[in-house]
């Protein structure tokens, strides 16, 4: 049922995303763009008098269609992949895999200096899988309401 109700949703914001554009992709050609976005990590810790190795990693990738009426964000559907592996069996939380698609309105920050950066708003819907036989659950669904923000710059470098 919740694999229903994430689909329909998903469907949902992509037809009520498609009417409220300045100018449509039709009319423009096409999408806006294809942006994509991954991070990782490779962490070892010595907390809690163990020893911790850990890799995150994350790829996204994401279609603009269009941007709002006189402003400059712009409406974006994607899918991704979150990962995190640890070398404790017994931490199920830390050894998982998520996939999610999504929509979102993101708006580009203007700092000032020489930056980059902007803040998203959007739903997503996940399906993870925890990968340790020990854990509690798997192969559930969530759907995530979520804003976030990345932002940056060099000090040095003017504009």
């Amino acid at each position: 049922m919740k694999k229903i109700t994430l689909i329909l949703l998903f469907v949902i914001c992509l037809v009520v995303g498609s009417f409220v554009g300045n100018v449509s992709a039709e009319e423009k050609g096409g999408p806006l763009g294809y942006p994509f976005s991954s991070w990782g990590a490779i962490t070892a810790s010595d907390c809690d008098e163990e020893d911790v190795l850990k890799f995150n990693g994350y790829i996204e990738q994401g279609i603009d269609w269009f941007n709002f009426n006189k402003s400059r964000s712009t409406f974006n559907t994607f899918i991704g992949l979150y990962g995190v592996q640890s070398d404790q069996p017994y931490d199920y939380w830390d050894n998982k895999v998520a996939l999610f698609v999504g929509v979102k309105v993101k708006t580009p920050l203007n700092l000032g200096i020489n930056d980059w950066g902007g803040i998203d708003v959007g739903i997503r819907g996940e399906f993870y899988d925890y990968t340790r036989d020990n854990s509690p659950i798997s192969g559930d669904t969530c759907v995530v309401l979520f804003v976030q923000w990345s932002f940056g710059g060099d000090w040095k470098k003017k504009k």
